[in-house]
């Protein structure tokens, strides 16, 4: 319902980058549902650090905004074959802008 109406959607890592094999393919499932055109990122801070960090100490570690980055790559490796990742990333900042009324 949330899709058909046109809102947007925020994605965090929480489930998309989670190591459990089954949760992360059900949120693989809902993401493939969302089009890029209402996709927002979000980084989950203080919880859930994206799974998919390549330090495994910081994996373990509380969740900063600074590894928003990390979410928007697993993001984008389900949604990629849309667009390149310089146009997914663009997308998304302008998208991000509008949704915070900066733009």
């Amino acid at each position: 319902a949330v899709v058909e109406a046109g809102w947007m959607c925020a994605i965090s890592g929480a489930a998309l980058t989670d190591a459990n094999p089954e949760i992360r393919a059900q949120a693989v499932e809902v993401l493939t549902c969302v089009p890029v055109e209402q996709i927002l990122v979000c980084s989950d801070a203080p919880w859930h650090t994206p799974q998919n960090h390549p330090d495994a100490y910081v994996r373990g570690m509380r969740n900063e905004p600074s590894n928003l980055s990390y979410v928007v790559q697993a993001v984008f490796e389900v949604k990629g074959e849309e667009m390149s990742r310089c146009e997914f990333d663009c997308a998304l900042k302008e998208r991000s802008l509008h949704a915070l009324g900066l733009k």
